[in-house]
């Protein structure tokens, strides 16, 4: 008796470390003002994920209540970031999450670990260094304080702007560079470059003017949902992601939209 009584603590205590472990071993994310905010609970240690970079970490003893901390750029501002992972439920057998940035609860999905695949040497997409990112970013944030409903738009047309304003940042020093070039080996490599550059000035243009439309809009108090100024953003971010894609036609859909917006 004493052995099957051994036994049976043994099997108790396998499948109860078994439930352990698949109790602490998760994983949740949630957005905010288009950052992707990951976090991670193994056994022994928290993680918490900025846009693909490791930010912080913590090591506990089975993985009990842990508070992870960092900061995220917001319109020129940095505000804070606070994230707890603790157990819950009868035994303390689930482990929940919470997030707040800048005192604000920020809603987690709770996903398979390992759904999302993060690097901890990946950089966060670096903010653009130009006077029109800074100015954009108040009216951005006006939009989202007034209108939730219109917030996914808003981070899509961001992360186009961030994109075009970083890429003319790197064309303008790769201009350069040709230009040195050009003047020591009698070639003319920058006129290729310059096109190009002011194409991507062209779309950034037609994006800042979309975005201060619909400011506007929402400042005069319209119905977003259907307004000229919402519609105009929505296509010419649909246009610029057909014109990236592998379809040999993009490029002509895109100049016909253009004309017609």
């Amino acid at each position: 008796m004493v052995e099957i009584a051994l036994m049976m603590l043994v099997l108790l205590s396998v499948c109860f470390g078994a439930l352990l472990a698949v109790a602490a071993q998760q994983e949740w994310v949630g957005t905010w003002r288009g950052h992707q905010i990951v976090l991670r609970n193994y056994l022994t240690k928290e993680e918490l994920y900025i846009d693909g970079e490791l930010i912080d970490r913590k090591r506990s003893a089975l993985s009990f209540s842990s508070r992870l901390t960092a900061t995220v750029s917001d319109a020129g501002r940095t505000v804070p970031v606070l994230a707890t992972i603790h157990p819950s439920g009868f035994g303390y057998m689930r482990i929940d999450a919470q997030l707040f940035v800048n005192g604000e609860s920020v809603a987690l999905q709770r996903v398979p670990l390992g759904t999302f695949e993060t690097d901890s040497t990946a950089a966060v997409t670096e903010e653009p260094h130009d006077s029109r990112w800074s100015a954009v970013q108040m009216l951005l944030s006006d939009m989202r304080s007034r209108s939730s409903d219109i917030v996914p738009i808003i981070n899509q047309a961001e992360g186009q702007l961030r994109e075009v304003l970083n890429s003319i940042a790197q064309l303008s020093d790769q201009l350069e560079a040709h230009r040195e070039l050009d003047s020591a080996s009698g070639e003319s490599g920058a006129t290729g470059l310059l096109a190009i550059r002011e194409e991507r000035e062209e779309e950034a243009r037609a994006l800042l003017a979309a975005i201060q439309k619909l400011h506007l809009s929402t400042l005069q108090g319209q119905n977003i949902d259907s307004s000229d100024a919402l519609n105009d953003l929505r296509s010419r971010l649909e246009a610029e992601v057909e014109v990236r894609s592998n379809d040999p036609t993009a490029h002509a859909r895109h100049a016909a939209t253009q004309k017609q917006l």
